[in-house]
């Protein structure tokens, strides 16, 4: 059985998963206020590890108002 949760997504994937352009990550990469996760670079390409993306994405959203 596969972990997907260890699995890398390519520079790519993730654009495709974010619906944003390569153009969007890159400053997304370079943006300290969001933190964006690192890649690895393996021979000039990006990879993402799916599970830092999860966790970056589910700190994403906005957190409930509880009301007074």
């Amino acid at each position: 059985m596969i972990d997907h949760a260890d699995s890398y997504l390519t520079g790519p994937q993730v654009n495709e998963r974010f619906g944003i352009s390569s153009m969007t990550r890159w400053r997304w990469a370079h943006s300290a206020r969001l933190a964006f996760p690192v890649p690895i670079k393996i021979n000039g390409r990006s990879y993402f590890k799916r599970s830092e993306l999860d966790l970056w994405e589910s700190n994403q959203r906005p957190k409930p108002v509880k009301a007074a």
